[in-house]
């Protein structure tokens, strides 16, 4: 946190409003998977363009794999990925295995909360991004997850609501 370091005198106050044009607080990309897939086919475009090809086309599973994903990259670690296929797939259609250098997004486990949260917010974090998959498990269908998850469709809701999740994807 910058503005705290700059109180605390160990960054220079100068350079941070210097700096501070502008701010943008935008959620990691784990954090808005509904974005996940508009930027990898827009980064695929860009690249297969540069790289003199026809547009790359991504297969069902490697949609499902790229959502699967944690991203602790962020969209630079997207951006450089569908760089990397856009240069070396052998195909005109992106695979599952084309994107096996990835960590194991199959083993659904995640990514753990950042240590520095404190308890209350890492709980927040990991219901949001649990209610997510098993949403995103049952297909989009509320009243399914719910029952995976043991609980009564409105409860869910109710659930959601408390942890500022306005759809019923689980996005914010």
């Amino acid at each position: 946190n910058l503005s705290e370091a700059v109180r605390a005198k160990k960054f220079r106050g100068d350079l941070y409003y210097r700096l501070g044009v502008v701010t943008l607080d935008l959620p990691p990309l784990r954090e808005r998977p509904e974005d996940i897939l508009l930027l990898a086919e827009f980064f695929l475009k860009k690249f297969a363009t540069q790289a003199r090809r026809p547009p790359l086309q991504l297969s069902q599973e490697a949609r499902r794999r790229l959502q699967a994903h944690p991203w602790p990259g962020n969209v630079r670690e997207l951006r450089n990925l569908m760089e990397r296929l856009a240069f070396l797939c052998a195909r005109e259609r992106v695979e599952s295995e084309d994107l096996a250098f990835m960590l194991s997004p199959d083993s659904d486990s995640g990514q753990l909360p950042a240590l520095d949260l404190g308890l209350e917010n890492a709980t927040r974090v990991f219901q949001r991004d649990y209610i997510r998959r098993v949403i995103r498990q049952a297909g989009g269908n509320v009243t399914d997850a719910a029952e995976s998850l043991h609980l009564h469709r409105s409860n869910l809701y109710r659930k959601m609501k408390q942890l500022d999740m306005t759809e019923a994807g689980g996005t914010e």
